[in-house]
């Protein structure tokens, strides 16, 4: 059946504003900001189809603000002991070498 023939049998005052908060079923119109006027023609737990004059896009739904819906958060734990926590082996080649300063790892002698 031909897109426009669709939307004769719809009443496009009843078109809902697309949203991915919102849960749509079969048959459903809606109103994307982008695509114009579409029907959903098929659904899944988190995604729908939806028939527009020029295509068929597949589009999420069902993203609601429900106290469930959102993931656990916890931030990470800091290590109590890592590398962070030791000083550096390496020697800052910006600061001069004190007198009695052992130097190891360096490629000529300090004179």
């Amino acid at each position: 059946m031909p897109f426009e023939e669709v939307l004769a049998s719809k009443d496009i005052g009843q078109a809902r504003n697309y949203s991915v908060k919102e849960t749509y079923k079969q048959e459903d119109l809606i109103r994307h900001p982008t695509f114009g006027l579409g029907v959903v023609t098929q659904t899944r737990p988190d995604k729908v189809d939806v028939t527009f004059k020029m295509y068929v896009k597949t589009l999420i739904h069902g993203r609601g603000e429900t106290p469930g819906a959102k993931p656990a958060f916890a931030p990470p734990k800091a290590a109590t002991e890592g590398p962070a926590d030791k000083p550096s082996q390496r020697r800052n080649p910006l600061r001069p070498i004190l007198e009695n300063e052992k130097v190891t790892g360096m490629s000529h002698p300090h004179p």
